[in-house]
């Protein structure tokens, strides 16, 4: 028997303490296993779900229409042919997570595709086009557009109405995103001119530079001579106070010799 002082711990302390120190390693143990439990059974409702969704989207959302909406330069077959586009096309959630994830890219004149669902059965394909503030035409290059920062925006061999024609420039090397090659004067003067006009309102079919240095602008019947770069600005903005005057009738507008001191316009007017 141990006695008073020996330093040791009388044993039915000792029993006490350990049975509480397994209490405890029990309670670990359980809530261990606990964790373990609702883990293993939340992922494998993940599991379930996921393929539940995946099996009810292969079964139940085939693909039954197809709406386009967005541009006129492409048919509406000619888009569903950029979007479903693989044998797993004709599911509606494939094709609208394909887009979501990879979507398409470098067609010509189109900036995105924008595609959505509609319903399980229905997608829907917007496209986005680029726009471009005029082109040139090219004998090697076809079509060079470009935007109002004079940057590349396009090169084709088709040709799109609804923007400036600019004539007398030759792109050296157009690349898209790149600024348009035709000399830094010339591009500054033509971005001049177009800023010019549309600050006032004013659209023009076609701007031509000559050889001799004089710019010229179509506008209707109406040839608009700006003469050389000199003044260029101001004399576009004249134009809002003589055109109104000259409206529907054909013939040449003189603004060559115009400056601040000599403000004198001409109309030659063809009958």
């Amino acid at each position: 028997m141990a006695k008073k002082g020996s330093g040791q711990k009388p044993l039915k302390k000792v029993l006490k303490e350990n049975k509480k120190a397994k209490k405890k390693e029990k309670q670990k143990e359980r809530h261990g296993h606990g964790f373990g439990f609702y883990f293993l059974i939340f992922f494998l409702l993940l599991i379930f779900l996921g393929g539940g969704g995946v099996l009810f989207s292969i079964y139940f959302c085939d693909v039954k229409n197809v709406e386009c909406d967005g541009t006129e330069i492409y048919s509406d077959e000619e888009i569903k042919g950029f979007i479903l586009d693989d044998e797993y096309s004709t599911n509606a959630v494939y094709v609208y997570l394909k887009n979501l994830i990879m979507p398409v890219e470098n067609v010509p004149f189109i900036a995105k595709f924008n595609v959505t669902l509609k319903n399980l059965h229905t997608v829907s394909i917007e496209a986005v086009e680029k726009r471009f503030l005029g082109y040139i035409p090219s004998e090697k290059y076809g079509y060079v557009y470009y935007d109002d920062d004079g940057n590349v925006y396009e090169v084709s061999q088709s040709l799109l109405g609804g923007s400036v024609r600019v004539e007398g420039l030759v792109p050296k090397k157009p690349q898209i995103g790149s600024a348009l090659n035709v000399g830094k004067s010339n591009r500054r003067t033509l971005l001049a001119i177009q800023r010019g006009l549309k600050s006032e309102d004013l659209s023009v079919s076609v701007i031509s530079f000559t050889e001799d240095g004089t710019i010229l602008l179509t506008y209707g019947d109406i040839m608009i001579n700006l003469g050389t770069r000199a003044n260029i600005s101001d004399k576009i903005k004249r134009l809002p106070y003589v055109m109104p005057y000259i409206e529907g009738k054909r013939g040449t507008l003189h603004l060559e010799e115009w400056t601040q001191e000599n403000t004198d316009i001409v109309f030659d007017e063809e009958k």
